[in-house]
């Protein structure tokens, strides 16, 4: 009689990131961690860790959770088979970064796979993931390029394009003065320039009149 070998299950890491714009446009952690849940159940994978990428963008490998995966995927090597994404450009958003993060993958015998693309180790799926790999880098280029013109095209009509500097607020028309802290910077100026004072002690007065940065914070 035959014997028929057990299926292995595979042992499976799920990652997901949100940039902090993808926040603001509601591109939901909880609606890729249920998609990747998902696809486990029906391959009968067993999810054994997760990793939540929030407000990082994918343009650089140096992220918090990314980092904590490859350590933990270090520290186990041998008990882990697959990171599951929901799509590559959660993965990466740079063809390089994603080829050397899967090779760092790979050293500890861990493959990469996708719910929303169909990549394996076949000639096909190789060559598939290096064109849905490319086509996430090609997308983060346009991005930065109509970012660029659209900064450049603010700047030529005479607008302010960053964050508001200490003092001022951003608003359709541009800067304009913030009326609650204008006076205190003026004070500031105004009590540095007798020469009395050093900027450390400027900065303890003018934290006691309750000059506050953007965030809230003592300067």
């Amino acid at each position: 009689m035959e014997v028929t070998e057990p299926k292995r299950i595979m042992k499976v890491i799920i990652y997901t990131r949100v940039s902090s714009q993808e926040q603001i446009q509601n591109y939901s952690l909880e609606t890729q961690l249920k998609a990747c849940e998902d696809y486990c159940k029906r391959q009968e994978w067993k999810i054994i860790e997760q990793f939540q990428e929030e407000g990082e963008s994918a343009k650089s490998a140096d992220r918090t959770e990314l980092l904590k995966l490859l350590d933990y995927c270090s520290r186990n090597k041998g008990k882990v088979d697959l990171v599951l994404v929901h799509k590559l450009d959660r993965f990466a958003r740079n063809s390089a970064d994603h080829h050397a993060i899967k090779a760092l993958l790979a050293k500890n015998g861990v493959a990469v796979r996708s719910v929303n693309e169909q990549i394996d180790d076949s000639p096909a799926g190789k060559f598939m993931e290096n064109i849905f790999a490319a086509a996430a880098q090609w997308d983060n280029d346009v991005r930065s390029e109509r970012s660029k013109n659209g900064l450049k095209e603010k700047v030529m009509q005479g607008y302010w394009a960053w964050g508001a500097p200490l003092g001022y607020l951003n608003t359709p028309a541009g800067l304009v003065l913030d009326k609650e802290k204008t006076p205190l910077i003026l004070k500031l100026f105004e009590t540095y320039s007798q020469g009395n004072e050093t900027i450390k002690s400027v900065t303890v007065k003018v934290n006691r009149w309750g000059l506050r940065n953007k965030h809230g914070k003592k300067l």
